[in-house]
């Protein structure tokens, strides 16, 4: 046997701790040496297709006898026809089965995507034009209302202020001198008499334009004022990297500087909803006709729940308390419907500002078929159920 001109190829194995165990192996044997070598070269190139219909075949015979029974071509031509009622019979019978499992109510659940955001937080801006000179404060530092966060100034209104105080200097000299030349004056002289009216002409006239820059400058005190701007609530400054991107940095009017949130106040989701989904949301919550600007009324059942991706393996309860009326487009690759929803305080302050969340809204119940071939049934309700 060790001179014979064979070949075992195995098929399938399980590599176990201690051995190769074979399941199914293939022996060739050629009558002598010379067509051994042959077959060997011309096995390069039908063992892959030889593999490929073996592997079929076992995928084949992994289905029920029952199936493979039903559906065999060969046996269906050469059995009777008591045979054939029967397997129609059968197959009738799975498809009733699985057109009543495809009509089973089940839940019709809506996705959402947003983050764990806390309620109360404000955006502090700045109110004029001008340089940041001096940082008050830090990123994740604790502050409360009226706390003086940031200092800046603005040459272009220095400038407007001294030019201000000089015209009240200058205008304040000539009036003083012209109320010295008065007490100067006789009163006997007619033309001292003419030249006293008219030097208090010019000295009414002086004090209402002093009037006049008194109240510019107090304007431009209070806008100076603003130069320092304040902490508009308590809470935690939120400004990542603030002394490279402000200190000693130019900023224009109504540039945002650096936000205060209130970590623990109440925290709340702030939800994206596909628009094609908003419908079923706003159905279930209230009639949008008659709905008081997005807000959810208190009778109704609002619950919802969601995840944290950080927290994969816990599910927490919520409650939707408003949905835009408007869809926007905030990243450029879809419109959606913006949703808030309520949480516990206790788990937001657990849990950090921004954290991403994917929620899900039940609302009611849909054959199984619709949910799952939803967004095909809704394609074809645009084209042709118009």
């Amino acid at each position: 046997s060790l001179l014979a001109n064979h070949v075992c190829i195995p098929f399938s194995s399980q590599l176990s701790q201690t051995a190769i165990q074979l399941d199914r192996s293939l022996l060739l044997e050629w009558d002598d040496y010379e067509r051994f070598v042959l077959g060997c070269t011309t096995l390069n190139y039908v063992f892959p297709a030889f593999v490929l219909t073996w592997q079929q075949l076992s995928r084949y015979q992994r289905f029920p006898r029952l199936f493979r029974a039903l559906f065999a071509r060969r046996q269906l031509q050469t059995s009777t026809g008591r045979d054939r009622g029967r397997r129609w019979i059968t197959a009738s019978l799975l498809a009733l089965a699985a057109a009543c499992l495809l009509n089973l109510p089940t839940d019709l659940r809506i996705e959402t995507s947003g983050a764990l955001q806390p309620v109360e937080q404000r955006a502090v801006f700045a109110a004029l034009d001008g340089v940041v000179s001096r940082l008050l404060v830090e990123d994740g530092q604790t502050v409360v209302k009226g706390q003086p966060l940031v200092e800046m100034t603005s040459p272009s209104l220095e400038i407007d202020i001294q030019e201000v105080e000089g015209d009240i200097h200058a205008n304040s000299e000539k009036r003083d001198g012209l109320n010295v030349a008065i007490n100067q004056l006789t009163n006997d002289n007619p033309d001292a008499l003419a030249l006293q009216s008219k030097m208090s002409s010019e000295i009414r006239q002086l004090e209402t334009q002093l009037e006049n820059l008194s109240e510019k400058l107090r304007a431009l005190s209070a806008e100076r004022a603003k130069l320092q701007i304040h902490a508009p609530i308590d809470g935690m400054v939120v400004a990542r990297e603030i002394e490279r991107f402000l200190n000693a940095r130019p900023v224009r009017r109504g540039d945002a500087l650096l936000r205060v949130v209130n970590l623990k106040g109440p925290w709340r989701l702030e939800l994206l909803v596909a628009d094609r989904d908003s419908g079923y949301i706003k159905r279930k919550l209230f009639d949008p006709t008659s709905s008081a600007g997005g807000f959810v009324g208190s009778e109704v059942d609002a619950s919802c729940q969601y995840v944290i991706s950080s927290q994969p393996n816990q599910t927490h309860n919520a409650e939707v308390t408003w949905v835009s009326e408007t869809a926007r487009n905030p990243t450029g690759q879809g419109v959606y419907v913006d949703m808030h929803a309520r949480v516990d305080s206790a788990l937001g302050q657990t849990s950090h500002m921004g954290a991403t969340v994917v929620g899900f809204v039940d609302c009611g119940r849909k054959p199984l078929w619709f949910v799952w071939s939803r967004p095909f049934i809704e394609a074809l309700q645009r084209k042709h159920w118009l």
